[in-house]
């Protein structure tokens, strides 16, 4: 019987112990699971890793510097501690948060995570990159290299398909404006779109004695929008120097500029109902792309660029919408742009020669490959005109309440800015001709 009940016990103690061991092994298991998920998840989610210089300040001076680029813009919330080396953001526009934390190989992780889907959190993850990187100064003097950044930016900047923009009778005229107008262009509209066929540019400059249709700004106005400005471009410093931000209308009325907004937006509407333009042989069998249609093929941009130009800024030769040079297609252009729409906003008494910054414009440069081609066709070193009497370039100052409207594929550029004491201040809308030529966006590099 004490034998039977022996044999019994150690049955039993062994059942039990193995059980432990069975149980246990499985908790460590789920607990490995659990671990190899996060980890797995850390890596599938959006990220990019930031070295460390050797005069990184540490994570304790860190914090407020984070916290001074979130009060520097509105795209950021309040910087939450989680642990000495980690910390978070929430961004209410896109709905998710930004984790940055120390990845215990001397650089800092970036990440982000959010409710979207994997492709939703991808796009999301490059505008933080875009925001943050427009604040690369501040964290380069932390001592946090910011190239990778820069990488991941160029890249997502790079997969933006092209926008077909807005329709463009939502910013149709009143009769009010449209007389404004007229008058600006001197009565005489039709000669003006005319001159803008034939030559590719024309200048409108403000009336004399009317205030009304007048599209000065004073200094107050102009101020107001500089204090907007927060933005680089993506472009790099070699290409263009200048600060920008795209306003709304509500940041326009705030700046008492809703009248010079206002037009700008309604030109594209008026260009699809006057505007009788002759289509080469390639733009006639496009099609185009909604809103744009046959009988209104010109759309309006979401917003409008501010630009800034102070002391010794520039920007090199270029086109807003050059040939795509990566595609085997010749006829390709990189994006949707028809006619560049600039309204100068400076001093009353800006003077190229003593000030510089006046816009550089080379007309008849539509189909040259690269802004470097159309620059030497020009032969501007040695001849003002070329053979056929065609200017070979055309200085146009920035005088205030000037409006410049050309061909958006004319290649142009910004002389350097001389004054230390004034700023070139611009509004620049594009006016969209969406179609289905194959147009793949910009390329940034």
């Amino acid at each position: 019987m004490t034998r039977s009940l022996l044999i019994l016990f150690i049955l039993w103690w062994n059942f039990q112990v193995n059980s432990f061991v069975v149980v246990n092994y499985k908790q460590v298991e789920r607990r490995d699971s659990k671990c190899f998920a996060y980890k797995t998840s850390l890596l599938a989610a959006p990220s990019v890793r930031l070295p460390l210089k050797e005069d990184f300040i540490g994570y304790d001076e860190f914090q407020p510097v984070l916290q001074n680029i979130a009060d520097s813009t509105d795209f950021l919330q309040d910087v939450v501690t989680v642990s000495e080396k980690q910390f978070k953001c929430d961004i209410p526009v896109l709905n998710c948060t930004v984790h940055l934390e120390d990845d215990d190989k001397w650089s800092l992780l970036i990440r982000i995570d959010g409710d979207s889907s994997e492709k939703q959190l991808q796009e999301d993850f490059g505008w933080v990159c875009v925001k943050l990187h427009e604040k690369r100064d501040m964290l380069e003097d932390a001592g946090i290299d910011c190239d990778s950044l820069r990488e991941t930016v160029v890249s997502h900047m790079n997969d933006i398909p092209p926008d077909a923009g807005l329709d463009a009778s939502t910013s149709a005229w009143t009769p009010i404006q449209a007389a404004d107008f007229n008058d600006l262009a001197g009565g005489n509209i039709d000669k003006l779109l005319k001159q803008l066929d034939r030559e590719g540019y024309i200048v409108i400059d403000p009336t004399e004695g009317d205030d009304y249709c007048s599209l000065e700004t004073d200094a107050c106005q102009q101020e107001m929008l500089s204090d907007y400005l927060e933005e680089t471009t993506e472009q790099g410093d070699k290409v263009r120097t200048d600060r920008v931000h795209f306003i709304s209308r509500n940041q326009a009325t705030k700046c008492n500029i809703e009248k010079q907004y206002d037009l700008l937006m309604g030109i594209a509407n008026h260009f699809n109902n006057h505007r009788t333009i002759e289509e080469d042989a390639s733009n006639a069998q496009q099609q185009p792309v909604s809103p744009a249609s046959v009988a209104k093929p010109y759309t309006n941009p979401r917003r409008i660029q501010f630009a800034e130009y102070g002391s010794g800024d520039f920007y090199v030769a270029h086109s807003d919408n050059s040939l795509d040079s990566d595609r085997e297609n010749d006829s390709i252009r990189r994006n949707f742009r028809a006619y560049t729409c600039i309204l100068y906003l400076n001093d009353n008494n800006w003077d190229v020669e003593i000030d510089g910054g006046a816009l550089r414009l080379y007309p008849h440069t539509q189909e040259y490959r690269t802004p470097e081609e159309a620059v030497d066709a020009s032969n501007v070193k040695e001849e003002l005109y070329t053979d056929d009497g065609v200017p070979s370039f055309v200085d146009i100052s920035p005088i205030n309440g000037r409006l410049l409207i050309f061909d958006s594929r004319l290649v142009h550029s910004v002389n350097e800015v001389l004054s230390s004491t004034k700023v070139r201040r611009a509004l620049t809308l594009w006016i969209n001709k969406p179609n289905d030529s194959g147009v793949s966006g910009e390329k940034f590099y």
